[in-house]
């Protein structure tokens, strides 16, 4: 169903969250598609928005940073039934800050593998020299198209 088929101004029934689909990127407007954040905004009654002000601004930003990568089908099938339990988790900076740093240990062990491999590919070995790794996984990404 398209998100044209739903009351602009009023809030996404829950029910309705069923019948979208999630896609990458953010959007000018919800003709355009519709990316988690944007849904959580709309599910909030907010103006439309990546950055819904009801979410903890951690979590938003690990949701987007997930909603980018998966694929289309995973998207729907494993962000779309968290959406609703991101409404109202702003909370204190405290908070924030504790939920950033544990977003980072959990992706921590996937930026090392990548890290690693981007090493490998460069100078044929893995140097755990962090600078190395980072000015090396740099370089990687802008080999690839990257920046």
């Amino acid at each position: 169903m398209s998100p044209a088929t739903f009351a602009p101004d009023v809030p996404l029934p829950l029910d309705a969250l069923a019948e979208l689909h999630l896609a990458h990127g953010s959007h000018l407007d919800r003709s355009n598609g519709l990316c988690a954040m944007e849904i959580v905004a709309w599910l909030a009654n907010e103006p439309h928005s990546d950055h819904p002000q009801c979410t903890c601004p951690a979590l938003g930003a690990f949701c987007r940073s997930w909603n980018d990568t998966l694929s289309d089908d995973a998207r729907d099938r494993l962000l779309k039934p968290l959406l609703p339990r991101l409404l109202n988790t702003r909370s204190t900076a405290a908070v924030t800050d504790r939920r950033g740093w544990m977003a980072l240990d959990w992706l921590a062990p996937s930026i090392r593998f990548r890290m690693s491999n981007a090493c490998l590919r460069l100078h044929g070995s893995v140097h755990f020299q962090p600078r190395t790794c980072i000015v090396s996984a740099s370089l990687m990404g802008r080999r690839a198209g990257r920046s």
